[in-house]
């Protein structure tokens, strides 16, 4: 191919040389890109770790999926630099992050799995850049205060849903949406839904991807789980880590995915009045066909069953999801 843009202000040279190391890729050029270079959601933290130290500023994580080249991650690190660290925490204020800007088709917004943290947002940031550039594709990056207002009415997921929609609206104030989520991302994704709906707004395709119907997933016992991280909790307050006496009995602490998984099993979903898409791994599709969502689908559900276990959709069967969610987005 031709050859690489060298590094042109020291802020670039920072990054080239940070990723180069970290990846074992010699002249690495301004635009070339981490995930092109062989970069992976399990690095990004070492990643900006690393950079951390050679720029002397705190890029939060999510730079990485909002800027994935070099030159645009220099940029970032050159602002943050300019501006103190004020610049670097203003951009983390929204939770939506733009995973592939181009195209002026209809956005697709995508909710990822886990807890929303860094290592799931970067796999939707390669998943949507495998999707080309026809429209622009949006994810999440967990806030925690969504959901958490004193005395808010509806539950902890319906109140990251209502967040995530208001942004939503923000980028694409009227419908029809297109909306996504992966996994844990799914409920909330659904719950998106619902939330559009009520407003009068359409949702034209509600696609989940190897996401259970809150409580239909067997082995998961919530009260176990509560247990468990309450037990984590009491270790964690005779550390003396405990926050300032707030009552956590609703939602008891430990790491932020277990405390996500609980919180989301405890959701009721109700019967959703349009269509769903689901993508379902193999081996789950095989025990469970549905994934518990086919009595809550009003308007019917559309089962693709992809190759391989949990999570190879997102990565080792990555080509086989784009291909069939191109298919499914396809004149939309």
């Amino acid at each position: 191919g031709p050859a690489a843009t060298p590094p042109r202000t020291p802020a670039e040279a920072a990054v080239a040389e940070v990723w180069g190391r970290l990846l074992g890729v010699e002249g690495v050029g301004a635009d070339d890109h981490f995930f092109d270079l062989g970069g992976h959601s399990l690095l990004v933290t070492q990643a900006m770790a690393r950079l951390r130290q050679a720029l002397g500023v705190d890029l939060p994580v999510r730079a990485l999926s909002e800027a994935p080249t070099v030159a645009e991650l220099a940029e970032r690190g050159e602002a943050a630099q300019r501006g103190g660290q004020g610049a670097a925490a203003g951009a983390t204020a929204s939770s939506l992050v733009t995973l592939q800007p181009l195209g002026d088709g209809r956005p697709v917004f995508l909710v990822p799995g886990g807890a929303g943290d860094a290592v799931n947002l970067f796999k939707m940031t390669k998943l949507a850049r495998a999707m080309g550039q026809d429209r622009p594709y949006y994810g999440f990056f967990a806030q925690e205060e969504f959901g958490e207002a004193d005395g808010a009415p509806q539950g902890w997921a319906e109140g990251v849903a209502a967040g995530y929609v208001r942004e939503v609206r923000e980028r694409q104030p009227d419908g029809p949406y297109l909306l996504g989520g992966t996994c844990l991302g799914g409920t909330i994704a659904c719950e998106m839904a619902q939330q559009l709906q009520a407003a009068g707004q359409e949702v034209l395709r509600l696609i989940l991807i190897d996401a259970w119907r809150p409580g239909a997933r067997r082995g998961f016992d919530p009260a176990k789980q509560a247990e468990r991280l309450r037990q984590r909790e009491r270790q964690s307050s005779r550390r003396g880590e405990r926050a300032g006496g707030k009552d956590r009995a609703v939602a008891p602490e430990g790491d932020a995915l277990s405390v996500r998984r609980w919180r989301l099993q405890r959701y009721e979903a109700r019967p959703y009045p349009g269509r769903i898409v689901l993508f379902v791994n193999e081996e789950w599709h095989r025990e469970h066909p549905d994934l518990g969502w086919e009595r809550l689908a009003g308007g019917g559900i559309e089962i693709e069953a992809l190759p391989g276990g949990h999570g190879t959709n997102l990565t080792a069967n990555l080509d086989r999801t784009v291909e069939r969610l191109r298919a499914c987005l396809a004149g939309l």
